[in-house]
């Protein structure tokens, strides 16, 4: 089982890479593996943060 980080400072966590080497039935991809993240949030808020890094 794999629990969520906890930071040193206490602060809260909204993006969390919980493996960088996993596979998922039905993925298509070139790669054999993928990387596993949990993001703390929603549709929106993940879409904006993504136009943010553009």
């Amino acid at each position: 089982m794999v629990l969520p980080p906890r930071l040193d400072d206490g602060r809260d966590w909204s993006l969390w890479q919980y493996s960088h080497r996993d596979w998922r039935d039905g993925y298509g991809g070139e790669e054999r593996y993928i990387d596993m993240n949990v993001f703390v949030g929603s549709r929106e808020e993940l879409a904006a943060l993504n136009e943010s890094s553009a």
